[in-house]
């Protein structure tokens, strides 16, 4: 019993620890300091890991072409052709002006309208265009 009394004896007063904790100032310079500088640290943490989380979506996800042309440009650099040839195809859908040209590139029957389209406006160099347009659609309808 006696060792029991001494236990309560020994323990502070609640009380008086209420009052020394609460007596002293709540936030002074230094704990401003400190807590500004770990929301900050927090803040930065959240716009890397903002950033990293963006490209890492825009590296997994194909690119949308909100342009036909660029889209038609994609297709044809895709395609294996020669540089030769891609001018020359590039310059018949150029003159075509179709709305959506890489069309042209993906059925055949769509690329023989379009060459005989494109070979009856033009003047000159009917037939070398026509035979260099033949061996374009040969290499990139052989399979089909």
């Amino acid at each position: 019993m006696n060792l029991f009394l001494l236990q309560l004896s020994s323990r502070p007063n609640p009380r008086a620890v209420l009052q020394e904790y609460f007596s002293k100032p709540a936030w002074d310079a230094e704990s401003w300091t400190g807590i500004i500088i770990v929301m900050t640290a927090i803040a930065l943490f959240f716009v890397m890991l903002h950033f990293v989380l963006y490209y890492q979506k825009r590296l997994r996800t194909p690119p949308q072409f909100k342009s036909p042309k660029r889209l038609f440009d994609e297709i044809l650099s895709q395609t294996g052709l020669s540089k030769a040839q891609r001018v020359l195809v590039s310059r018949m859908a150029r003159d075509l002006r179709p709305p959506a040209p890489a069309r042209i590139l993906l059925s055949p029957k769509l690329f023989a309208q379009a060459t005989t389209q494109w070979l009856a406006s033009r003047q000159t160099d009917q037939q070398i265009h026509e035979d260099q347009l033949r061996q374009v659609a040969y290499k990139l309808f052989a399979s089909t």
